[in-house]
């Protein structure tokens, strides 16, 4: 059976292959999720419908985020659902205005990365890659945007 892969998903499939990439290819991600070459090659092709598992999916994302970078396929799928991830670090919830001082640090930390990617990408000539990259940054940046207008239209954090 030959499936194709749904619209929707089509950013979660990129956000496997980024993922992948940034762990050192299809040979360095075999042994963090223990599936075979072919397997994660297949959830590496975009003309493959196949996706990772929940477990597999989780294991990358760990894996990223034990080298200091985001959790990628978890991130593009709460995008797809229309929410935004953001890390459990926020303490105890504090008050309205501690909360949206939290935010406004996320939001710097944000706005360096996606001047790193585009300095990056400058560099590298702005191939798909670098503008891909240039384009996911800019998305983080959009969603906390989004999240902290909710949090000051409710009032509460």
């Amino acid at each position: 059976m030959n499936r194709t892969l749904s619209p929707e998903l089509v950013p979660v499939k990129q956000a496997v292959r980024a993922a992948v990439s940034l762990l050192g290819g299809i040979d360095g991600v075999v042994p963090i999720v223990e599936r075979t070459r072919s397997t994660v090659g297949r959830w590496v092709n975009i003309n493959d419908a196949d996706m990772p598992p929940l477990d597999a999916a989780v294991a990358i994302d760990q894996a990223l985020t034990a080298t200091g970078q985001k959790p990628l396929i978890a991130a593009q799928m709460a995008r797809v659902l229309g929410a935004t991830l953001l890390p459990n670090d926020s303490g105890d919830g504090g008050d309205l205005a501690s909360n949206i001082l939290l935010m406004v640090g996320r939001l710097a930390k944000e706005g360096g990365e996606v001047q790193s990617a585009i300095i990056d990408g400058v560099q590298a000539g702005m191939d798909k890659k670098a503008r891909d990259k240039v384009r996911n940054e800019i998305a983080d940046v959009r969603d906390l945007l989004a999240l902290a207008d909710k949090m000051l239209i409710a009032g509460v954090a």
